[in-house]
């Protein structure tokens, strides 16, 4: 700035021209505005914002109402925010556990002094753009607090894992804050860019600046007189919020991987104890037969040989064709009578004997079906399941046989039958002689 003084003068001299030195010099310059930033001056403007945050910023440039609500949430936990290049955001919906405890302590003064855009950026990086006018039209602001205490984190997140709620755009966490008050103004600095100095001629002399311009306060310095490090809140009246302290939130750890579950094999179940000359079979204790021998029934029996099957404890002979089992050998059997033909006859005539209407004699095919029901047995069932069947179920079979070969017989198929079973035929062979095309295939086995 251009300083006038007046030299050699009097007191009333001095006076007579007092107005003309209060006017601004000719060439003094006039500031520029912030909208008037040139090419060059826009990327560093940029660069500062979208540089590391400071994360520390001052509050008191902060309007009256958004400091009071951040006070508010303070006092109910932890502070979760947006916080990217000068922009902060107070995420409502997201929180964290835990929250913050006051410290009180000795009262402090501080004063912050701002004389270009990088301490401005440093300091109150959440309003520099707007204060960069003010700041290059003033020269310089200051900031002037009384610290009395702060609010502590009693434990910060570390990841957006710990948070809770929609928190998804979060990227700081408040763990600290400062409480006091304060107020900020302008610097010292004439608009006009002149300070004027007046000196006194007898040896005193005085210094006139323009005003500086209160630009915000909060908190009252003279409340803030009553504070004391054991205060478990601040005193009334002086419990502004003047600077907080943000950490970065790291991102969410991977999902733990969890080990299966280890399953524990199951003891086997102990099982009976069996006496000697016995094993466990299926669950329960069965002899030690000898060889020749099997269990059943609870006691060793004789192995049945081929052609014979076990029945009623002791191996019987399966017969042949015409035989019959009479407790020790196969002896012929007895020819098994055909059931009788049941003829319709008309009510008012007595019907005329004839050859289609005789019911054929017993031994036309009768013999015939006993040897062929055996047979057939035999080839289907085969020894080993004979004899694990029981007499009374083989003689059913016979018998169900037998009457279907019956009704075959009746039909005239007698002989046809007759001529199957000769010669003690193979199953093969009485298989081909039954389906054969001269039978018409009328026995299916």
């Amino acid at each position: 700035m251009v300083a006038y003084a007046a030299v050699g003068c009097s007191h009333l001299q001095v006076l007579r021209w007092l107005p003309l030195l209060l006017l601004p010099a000719c060439s003094a310059s006039i500031p520029r505005s912030a909208t008037e930033l040139t090419t060059s001056e826009l990327p560093i403007r940029k660069a500062r914002c979208d540089g590391e945050p400071t994360l520390r910023p001052l509050l008191v440039d902060w309007p009256a109402t958004d400091r009071a609500a951040l006070e508010t949430r303070l006092r109910r936990g932890l502070v979760v925010v947006r916080y990217t290049g000068c922009e902060l955001h107070v995420l409502r919906s997201c929180t964290a556990k835990h929250g913050y405890a006051y410290q009180g302590i000795t009262r402090k003064q501080d004063r912050v002094m701002i004389r270009n855009t990088d301490e401005l950026y440093a300091n109150l990086p959440l309003t520099a753009v707007k204060l960069e006018t003010k700041l290059a039209q003033t020269g310089e602001m200051s900031v002037d607090m009384s610290i009395v205490g702060g609010f502590e984190a009693a434990q910060a997140p570390r990841h957006l894992g710990m948070l809770e709620g929609a928190c998804g755009r979060a990227t700081h966490v408040v763990v600290a804050a400062q409480i006091g008050a304060f107020e900020f103004r302008t610097g010292q600095k004439a608009t006009a860019g002149a300070s004027v100095e007046v000196a006194a001629i007898a040896g005193g002399g005085a210094r006139r600046t323009a005003s500086s311009e209160l630009l915000s306060t909060d908190g009252n310095a003279r409340s803030c007189d009553r504070a004391r490090s054991a205060d478990k809140a601040p005193p009334e009246g002086c419990g502004a919020l003047l600077r907080i302290e943000l950490s970065t939130l790291g991102a969410a750890p991977p999902p733990a991987l969890t080990e299966a579950p280890k399953l524990t094999p199951t003891p086997p179940q102990p099982g009976p104890v069996c006496p000697p000359g016995a094993r466990i079979r299926d669950g329960a204790c069965v002899a030690n037969c000898p060889a020749g021998t099997r269990y059943r029934g609870g006691e060793c029996v004789a192995e049945c040989p081929q052609g014979t099957y076990y029945s009623g404890g002791r191996c019987e002979a399966i017969c042949q064709g015409g035989s019959r089992w009479d407790g020790s050998r196969c002896v012929a059997a007895a020819p098994t009578p055909p059931p009788p033909v049941l003829t319709a006859q008309p009510p008012t005539q007595t019907p005329t004997p004839s050859a289609a209407m005789v019911a054929p004699t017993p031994t036309a095919g009768a013999d015939a079906c006993t040897t062929l029901c055996q047979l057939a047995f035999r080839c289907e069932a085969g020894p080993q399941a004979l004899a694990m069947m029981p007499p009374q179920m083989v003689q059913l079979q016979m018998q169900q046989c037998q009457l279907q070969c019956g009704l075959l017989v009746q039909g005239g198929y007698g002989a046809v039958l007759q001529r199957c079973v000769q010669g003690r035929p193979t199953c093969e062979s009485l298989a081909q002689c039954i389906t054969g095309a001269d039978a018409d295939s009328v026995f299916d086995w």
